[in-house]
């Protein structure tokens, strides 16, 4: 067991890629009441995000499944552990109980919620192109008028590229007549 301890603590701070912390306190300024984080990893932005938004009611969506892709899709990677990782995380910020776990395909979880319910969406799952359309065409509906849809990895940043989250977001804005703003580079985001 202490093994096993030793080896989860290695994992819990590497590969966190949180880098829009501005951002989650610019959403913490709007008071919103339901906020949904899609691709919550080893738990940093969300934890985060529910520090920022103490009143809120906050999903997490993932599969929480302990093989992901890396590097465009060349090389899967075992991180062991990911969903014990993900709640000492969040009880070590003091989170854990104020976040509900939904756990799924990122596109078909957004059927647990009404359309026009959520104030806020972050999409941060499957970066391949038709992943994030399929997230974009079910988590837009859901957000209430006024709310922010937004997510991560817009622009390449540290030597990290996702063409595909570009793509699928410019053409959604297009299709739908919306306008995408960036923030700290690396975030897009619609108001609704």
């Amino acid at each position: 067991m202490a093994k096993k301890r030793l080896e989860v603590n290695e994992y819990l701070d590497s590969e966190s890629w949180f880098n829009y912390k501005s951002f989650y306190d610019f959403i913490g300024l709007k008071e919103f009441d339901m906020l949904v984080e899609v691709g919550v990893w080893k738990g940093h932005s969300i934890s985060y995000l529910a520090e920022q938004n103490p009143n809120s009611k906050i999903y997490a969506v993932d599969l929480f499944d302990e093989t992901y892709r890396y590097k465009k899709d060349k090389l899967k990677k075992q991180v062991p552990f990911i969903y014990e990782i993900y709640n000492l995380n969040l009880h070590r910020f003091n989170v854990r109980d104020r976040i509900t776990d939904i756990k799924g395909f990122s596109w078909e979880s957004a059927s647990k919620f009404e359309n026009g319910e959520i104030d806020f969406v972050y999409i941060d799952a499957d970066h391949r192109y038709r992943s994030v359309k399929k997230d974009l065409d079910a988590w837009f509906p859901k957000i209430k008028a006024g709310g922010i849809f937004a997510g991560h990895d817009y622009e390449p940043y540290a030597n990290q590229s996702h063409p595909g989250v570009k793509k699928a977001v410019d053409e959604f804005a297009v299709k739908n007549n919306l306008e995408v703003q960036q923030f700290d580079g690396c975030v897009w985001y619609i108001e609704k």
